[in-house]
């Protein structure tokens, strides 16, 4: 009763900024934190600031963190300050909202938390805090529980299942008090707390690990126009540099100015916070020369099916947030260009990664769409190196990329830098285990290796390796240097060999193919006779199709059909399918009809295709 008493007076002391006398208003939406006092004095003078120059009625309403990115999705806010785990948490269910803005609070625009222990412990790491006693904060603490406990996740150190014995003081300075009092062996807390002490008490301590927290995310409308988000912009962040706002600028939560700020820099939380991977995403352009877009041109669709077979590729890497070729703005994307040109009848390609050439080669017509999305793979992974720490946590040593990052043993080795300034190669017999967040490797037979040394994640060059061993030399001496006039009678032979065994690949993969169709339309099948959930096993089809064609058990050709075909089958259960129930009672009859037997074949197939493209999303809408 006493809080909300607190807030009905912070409204009410607010009311000065509404009542400029300006028509238009602009509405800002403020999760509550600290004190309401301390609420109050801080943002009162900065949104009279921003009403005067935007010559707008500003109207600041605090509102519950459930319910701010919902109102400032639907235009009833402007504006929206949140902080920063329900920023995270909004940006999950509201992907259109974009932090633009944030503050910066005594000279730092983020700021940090740690894990401590005393000094005179003996523990090192954060593996050594085994079956002690640890102190957090409270459960909604970002510095004080969330950011740390995910930093244990990830190191492989699960707090819940026993690792140690855990409780929360209720504040960060609690924490360091039973710190100090021996009461406990490793708080985590804001640093802030740490900074207080003097410079003789500050020795008695040890932080095993720092993390960086930016603060408050500011956020506009999508409704926003945006001839307005860049004067606000302006006005927002050249509002310290007039020494007349001086004392704005002067409040109880030491917001100093506002600055710009981007969605990339909460990524490090989210990845502690929920165990996510923050992977770069990749915007893909090409540049055709005249001569090159005659002849694909000649080609009807093969220019279409090569772009999206190098996007369906570097999509199956799992080492990109999202991949796209369409013209839209991507926030901090990795730029890769591919440029086709003609030199002697043959296509040449060049390809390039943030502007730096990273790849080039010839191919003719035949092997353009099965080879050059490869040496795209190839030359963008060699380019672009996963970076990283060596971590040990009591039993093995590992780093924090693993299935989730698209990490497979063979594919890749790591290099890892010595303090001697030496680098030493992990292959993957050295590797003991992948899981989808770490790689651990086997002890090493020396102390050679040390917490905190610098890995290099590189691509193997295998598929090219693979490609040059096709290509079969000759030495003296050889069987073939003896052959004298039965070249002619070995090369019947040899081509007789090669129809016979081509022939026999080739049925064995039209077989193969077959098969992944049908599978397909069997999933179809199910979800529409027994109302089955058949997202997961549709993505371990693809899975599954992507390695056949890895492993040259079905063609280039037979990939793209069979991926276009679970694509057709996904848009069909979640843009028509949803919507059956609306359909013409003629059509369910026949669908009905097609599914009854048990099997769809490849003509009832289209027959689905052509009527839910006909009636599905026509009911939809």
């Amino acid at each position: 009763m006493k809080q909300t008493v607190v807030y009905i007076f912070l409204i009410f002391s607010l009311l000065p900024i509404t009542l400029q006398g300006q028509t238009e208003t602009f509405k800002v939406g403020i999760i509550p934190y600290k004190s309401p006092q301390a609420f109050t004095e801080s943002y009162q003078p900065l949104m009279n600031y921003l009403g005067k120059e935007l010559n707008k009625r500003v109207i600041l309403d605090t509102v519950p963190e459930e319910e701010l990115a919902y109102k400032l999705s639907k235009g009833m806010y402007d504006m929206g300050i949140f902080t920063v785990f329900p920023y995270l948490r909004a940006k999950i269910d509201f992907e259109e909202l974009e932090v633009f803005a944030s503050h910066t609070v005594d000279g730092e625009d983020s700021y940090s938390g740690c894990i401590m222990i005393r000094r005179e412990s003996g523990i090192n790491s954060l593996h050594q805090l085994k079956e002690r006693n640890f102190l957090f904060v409270k459960p909604s603490s970002t510095s004080g529980y969330k950011y740390p406990k995910g930093i244990f996740t990830e190191r492989n150190l699960d707090i819940d299942a026993g690792f140690f014995q855990y409780d929360f003081s209720g504040g960060h300075g609690r924490s360091l008090r039973a710190l100090m009092e021996k009461e406990v062996d490793g708080i985590a807390v804001d640093t802030r707390v740490y900074n207080d002490l003097s410079e003789a008490r500050k020795e008695d301590y040890l932080m095993l690990e720092c993390y960086e927290i930016p603060y408050h995310a500011y956020v506009l409308s999508p409704e926003t126009d945006s001839t307005f988000k860049a004067g606000l912009k302006e006005i927002m962040f050249d509002a310290h540099k007039n020494p007349a706002n001086r004392s704005i600028f002067t409040n109880p939560l030491k917001i100093e100015k506002w600055h710009a700020q981007t969605d990339d820099a909460y990524n490090s939380l989210r990845r502690y916070l929920r165990i996510v991977r923050e992977k770069p995403s990749v915007h893909v352009t090409w540049e055709i020369r005249n001569a090159a877009q005659k002849m694909l041109d000649e080609r009807g669709d093969l220019l279409a099916l090569l772009q999206e077979s190098c996007l369906n590729k570097l999509t199956s890497t799992y080492r990109f947030k999202e991949v796209s070729d369409e013209d839209t703005q991507m926030e901090n994307a990795k730029e890769i260009k591919v440029t086709l040109g003609v030199i002697d009848q043959q296509l040449h390609y060049n390809f390039y990664l943030d502007g730096t050439q990273i790849g080039e080669g010839n191919l003719n017509e035949q092997q353009l769409v099965s080879e050059l999305p490869t040496a795209l793979i190839i030359d963008v992974l060699k380019a672009y190196v996963l970076e990283g720490q060596l971590l040990y946590n009591g039993e093995a040593w590992f780093v924090t990329f693993g299935e989730d990052d698209g990490i497979k043993a063979e594919d890749y080795t790591f290099e890892i830098q010595r303090d001697s300034g030496l680098k030493s190669m992990i292959s993957e017999s050295e590797i003991s285990q992948i899981t989808s967040l770490n790689t651990f490797f086997k002890s090493p037979d020396s102390n050679s290796f040390k917490e905190g040394q610098k890995v290099r994640i590189l691509y193997n060059d295998a598929m090219k390796a693979e490609l040059a061993a096709k290509t079969l030399g000759s030495g003296e001496g050889s069987f073939w240097d003896n052959l004298d006039n039965r070249w002619g009678v070995i090369g019947l032979l040899v081509a007789f060999i090669s129809v016979a065994v081509g022939s026999y690949f080739s049925n064995t993969r039209k077989r193969r193919f077959q098969s992944y169709q049908r599978q397909a339309n069997d999933l179809l099948l199910h979800f529409w006779v027994d109302k089955a959930n058949v997202d997961a096993k549709l993505i371990s089809l693809k899975e599954e199709i992507h390695t056949s064609l890895q492993k040259t058990r079905i063609n280039e050709n037979q990939f793209l059909i069979l991926n276009k075909r679970i694509d057709d089958i996904e848009r069909i259960i979640h843009e028509d399918f949803p919507h059956h129930k609306q359909l013409p009672k003629i059509v369910k009859d026949e669908l009905d009809e097609i599914c009854s037997n048990g099997v769809i074949t490849e003509k009832e197939f289209s027959r689905i295709m052509t009527l839910t493209r006909k009636y599905g999303r026509e009911s939809a809408s």
